[in-house]
């Protein structure tokens, strides 16, 4: 099982410090049904939006490239576009 975490945030600060906006997600990807094969799930971690399709089954590459597949989705949605990005991986 690999886990990234994952935070998008704008260059504004909040009266606490904290980025405006900042959305954080953890992925959890895990081997699948073919040898070879992987699936990823999005869990968000704060109010965030979230793609329609939370999980990223990919029959090439195993966990790893299901996590880019999610991490690929996250990025397209419109919220995160311009945004810092800060991911962390553990296997």
């Amino acid at each position: 099982m690999i886990t990234c975490t994952i935070a998008f945030y704008g260059s504004d600060n909040d009266d606490h410090g904290i980025p405006k906006p900042y959305h954080t997600y953890l992925i959890v990807a895990s081997e699948w049904l073919t040898e070879n094969s992987g699936i990823a799930t999005i869990v968000p971690l704060t109010e965030a939006p979230t793609p329609t399709d939370v999980h990223y089954p990919v029959q090439i590459g195993g966990p790893k490239s299901a996590i880019e597949k999610a991490i690929k989705a996250l990025e397209a949605i419109s919220d995160s576009s311009g945004l810092g990005k800060i991911e962390d991986y553990s296997e």
